[in-house]
């Protein structure tokens, strides 16, 4: 295994098809923005694919505009355990031009002594003299220039495209998209202007758009925060997560919610639970953005109300199974669920009896003491034929499993009409 990052460049790059930075995970380590007068344009270098310490990675090098992109292979990455980015990005700095961006985005594996660093040198490979560029480093990293700048530069883009007599091949959503499926979430972002450096307030923060809810997301300021300030974070999260269902958000979204869970009550996150099958009702949401509740919460109040939400809000497939059952058979299959009896509970009490047959392979996943914490945690009395079934199907050898399923009965009322 490497112990050290290497950087090896290729001579001659190899010319690459812009589909290899669109449908692979990029670690991006700088983004220069031009704004030129006919159209804007973007510079980046970035690691392709998953870090992997000891294993190559193809480092590439990308222009994009609106209406043509041209992608490099310029060399090949290899990440390690230990490493100083300012000593590794060195090379990358040959040859970009004497034009000064009018952007700068950095790889957020550059502390805070290390960013101002290497942006002026960046900006001293462009051609200003050293004093400058330490200057224009400064005022390019600052949050009042970063983010209007970008603000902008979508601007130009969507410009740009209007004014063409032919329609671009990489317009502003497709550009947006790219930036915020394949290049934020390797960046190092500072808070919006206004902001504290802190994070919202309780209540306060309202984010007007995706890109920003994501920045924040994976930028993990929120690991300051408790009380409301924290779930509306979670809140603006999950209404991202149940928009876009970007893979790319699950890992964060998993760590925000074991924070979310641990600063707040089983009642608030009821309520939350509530407000976002609300969202999905109205079709604002896919009902998606339910599932970081059952799968990660261990309340069992918590679980019980977002599974059957869920499972209530879940269309159905050309097949004819709902959308919920899908998701769940991977996760109890991956033991990928916080709490599987509640999750079950909750199934077999909101299920139609056409699903029985699911239920049974649902069931058939989990281990004997999760379909022992189901049976305990029955309650609704429509569930009663289905435990009765699953009964009938036991035998002695099922002990324990059996005596809860029984327990389950005794303490269920008769379902009407049975």
């Amino acid at each position: 295994m490497a112990e050290t990052c290497t950087l090896e460049l290729a001579d001659p790059p190899l010319e690459l098809d812009f589909e290899t930075l669109r449908s692979a995970p990029l670690e991006v380590f700088f983004v220069l923005g031009y704004r030129p007068a006919l159209a804007p344009e973007v510079v980046l270098v970035a690691a392709v694919g998953e870090a992997t310490p000891g294993e190559r990675q193809p480092l590439v090098w990308a222009k994009l505009d609106p209406f043509a992109q041209r992608v490099r292979q310029i060399g090949w990455f290899t990440p390690g355990e230990r490493w100083n980015p300012l000593q590794v990005f060195a090379p990358l700095l040959q040859g970009l031009g004497e034009d000064v961006p009018a952007l700068l985005l950095l790889s957020e594996q550059l502390d805070d002594a290390q960013r101002p660093v290497f942006a002026a040198r960046v900006l001293a490979a462009c051609g200003l003299p050293a004093e400058r560029a330490a200057a224009e480093a400064e005022r390019l990293l600052a949050s009042d220039t970063l983010w209007p700048g970008l603000r902008e530069l979508l601007a130009d883009w969507q410009a740009a495209g209007e004014a063409s007599a032919f329609p671009p091949d990489f317009d502003v959503e497709a550009f947006r998209s790219f930036l915020t499926d394949s290049l934020v979430a390797s960046l190092w972002w500072p808070p919006p202007p206004g902001e504290a450096e802190d994070g919202p307030g309780p209540d306060e923060w309202a984010p007007a758009s995706a890109h920003e809810v994501r920045v924040y997301l994976h930028g993990g300021d929120w690991r300051q925060l408790d009380g409301a300030a924290l779930l509306n974070v979670l809140r603006h999260s999950l209404m991202l997560y149940g928009k876009e269902v970007n893979e790319r958000d699950i890992l964060p979204l998993a760590e925000l919610y074991a924070q979310a869970a641990a600063h707040s009550t089983a009642a608030e996150r009821c309520a939350l639970a509530g407000e976002i099958a609300g969202y999905a009702a109205q079709h604002i949401v896919h009902p998606v953005a339910l599932l970081p509740m059952v799968v990660k919460d261990s309340d069992p109040a918590v679980v019980a109300s977002a599974s059957a939400q869920l499972l209530a809000l879940s269309p159905r497939s050309e097949a004819g199974e709902r959308y919920a059952y899908a998701e769940l058979r991977e996760l109890f299959r991956h033991r990928g669920v916080a709490n599987p009896g509640s999750v079950f509970a909750a199934l077999i009490a909101a299920a139609d009896e056409d699903d029985w047959d699911v239920l049974g392979e649902l069931g058939a996943l989990l281990a004997a003491e999760h379909l022992q914490d189901a049976a305990a945690q029955a309650a609704a009395a429509g569930s009663r034929r289905y435990w009765l079934a699953w009964s009938a199907r036991l035998t002695a050898a099922d002990g324990s499993l059996r005596q809860a399923v029984q327990r389950a009965l005794a303490k269920l009322p008769p379902a009407s009409g049975h």
